[in-house]
């Protein structure tokens, strides 16, 4: 089965460890490689598990 190249994407991560009192809460913000280079803003935040998990199921349908 051949890949559709409209729905591929490549991504480029970012976290950080700060305090939290929430021991449920964290961040992971998702770049385009080209977004990345220009400096611009994440093309997706990822806050919580239920958002992460729903990013991995969408990412298999792609795939």
């Amino acid at each position: 089965m051949e890949k559709s190249q409209d729905k591929e994407k490549n991504y480029i991560f970012s976290t950080s460890i700060e305090y939290s009192v929430d021991p449920e809460e964290f961040i992971v913000e998702l770049f385009s490689p080209e977004d990345y280079e220009d400096g611009a803003g994440p093309q997706k935040i990822i806050r919580n598990f239920d958002e992460l998990i729903s990013f991995f199921e969408n990412l298999d349908e792609v795939l």
